[in-house]
């Protein structure tokens, strides 16, 4: 996508700066999925000229159709915009061509291999310090990024696995590098609320007591925080006088005996295969419930077809489950994961089917609600009846951890998706090692 001009009639045209959203769908998905590694290869001052462009055709979009409200574009994520399909000039491939309006232009991008990026000279905000030009190296396996990034070949890195996490502890040069946003990833076990024995308010209640979050914190490297509810503890509109279910064995025990499963039950818990975290959160839960009588088969399978099978109804009673939020709002996790109205049969995001008439309504309340405190105290009570319904067991919030070498200025990690934004940072050449 090359920017030559200012934007004009029929553009995407955003009110605010967008960060590397100017990618749309792309770069969270290649992060997401493939793994994600950004080098930013040039040293950028803060003297650049940077305003507004889109590469847009007039024809992209319709006449005034534009975002004028970040939320918009940070709430979808995982879509983008591009090119009205045109028969006088096709394309095979018409996603690789994303229209944005971001600090950045794609200059070249080889799929699977390596995005690169240059400063957009059009951007909206003057003066603002970012780098000349980003890579993105897309499908390096996690042990080659730490080694790279103690090499000083990286300047960023995200995902970092627990053996390299134990080495950074024990280094200083290393621990400095680290930035952490506590408690920005609820992790959960759900409870299919429409399948027994979890249609009982009881049984499910009875699981919050009967896991040791604190222990299960310990067991995951202390890389996370207990949850307290749905919510992460960054997000606006999180309700700070919620308390965790605390690990209380002998009232699990009488709330099994009052649902009469007093000897446990049998049940299946799935999870992702490909991710270490999951699976220690499976044995950890599996082991746990074992001391009630409660007999738990692990299943495991990748992660696309355990989304496709939780998402159908009736089909999966309980599985280990996340969510990463990419706006600063409640109402993206509450309104996907948790409100009765957005229930499908298959695809649904809902996966533990959970409904409560009081919480749908507050639902419909909040998206008529303009008001913005009264809309966050509308989620407020949202996550309060949630937490009281416990249709999920709650178990933690991870923690975002990124690297950053110490040559990178102005950087602040985010506790939302991506987990970094490299409009306002620069690079400062000294100490840093030369590019090849």
């Amino acid at each position: 996508m090359e920017v030559s001009r200012p934007p004009k009639r029929g553009d995407l045209a955003l009110d605010r700066p967008m960060g590397l959203w100017v990618l749309g769908w792309l770069l969270p998905m290649v992060a997401l999925f493939q793994g994600l590694v950004v080098l930013a290869v040039s040293p950028g001052g803060p003297d650049g000229m940077l305003r507004l462009a889109v590469e847009a055709d007039p024809h992209s979009l319709d006449p005034g159709q534009v975002f004028s409200n970040e939320e918009a574009m940070l709430t979808t994520g995982s879509a983008g915009i591009v090119r009205r399909p045109d028969p006088k000039r096709p394309t095979k491939s018409p996603g690789n061509v994303p229209i944005g309006a971001g600090p950045f232009v794609v200059k070249n991008w080889v799929r699977g291999a390596r995005i690169q990026l240059e400063r957009n000279p059009y951007y909206i905000l003057r003066k603002m310090p970012q780098p000349d030009r980003i890579d993105v190296m897309v499908n390096l396996d996690r042990t080659t990024q730490f080694m790279m990034f103690e090499r000083g070949e990286l300047d960023f890195q995200h995902y970092i696995q627990d053996p390299d996490f134990v080495r950074i502890r024990r280094r200083p040069q290393l621990s400095s590098a680290l930035r952490v946003v506590a408690g920005s990833s609820p992790t959960f076990v759900f409870l299919n609320c429409e399948m027994p024995p979890f249609t009982n308010r009881l049984v499910r209640l009875a699981l919050n007591y009967a896991i040791d979050k604190e222990a299960l914190v310990r067991v995951l490297a202390n890389r996370c925080v207990v949850a307290r509810g749905p919510l992460q503890l960054v997000v606006r509109g999180f309700n700070q006088g919620l308390t965790a279910y605390p690990h209380d064995p002998a009232k699990a025990r009488a709330l099994l005996a009052q649902a009469g499963l007093t000897n446990g039950f049998e049940s299946t818990l799935w999870t992702n295969r490909d991710d270490p975290r999951w699976i220690k959160i499976a044995l950890f839960v599996q082991q746990s419930l074992k001391e009630y009588g409660i007999r738990l088969e692990i299943r495991e399978v990748g992660y696309p077809t355990l989304v496709q099978l939780c998402g159908k109804r009736r089909n999966v009673p309980m599985g280990v489950f996340d969510w990463v939020s990419a706006a600063d709002d409640p109402k993206e996790l509450l309104d996907s994961l948790l409100n009765g109205d957005n229930i499908l049969d298959e695809n649904c995001v809902n996966v533990a089917f959970y409904s409560n008439p009081r919480a749908q309504q507050l639902f419909r309340d909040a998206v008529a609600e303009a008001n913005s405190n009264r809309r966050l105290e509308i989620y407020r009570q949202i996550e309060s009846i949630v937490v009281e319904d416990v249709s999920w067991i709650f178990l933690v919030q991870f923690n975002t951890e990124v690297l950053v070498q110490h040559w990178v200025k102005g950087f602040k990690p985010r506790g939302f998706w991506p987990p970094a934004r490299f409009d306002s940072t620069w690079l400062e050449p000294a100490g840093r090692p030369a590019t090849p």
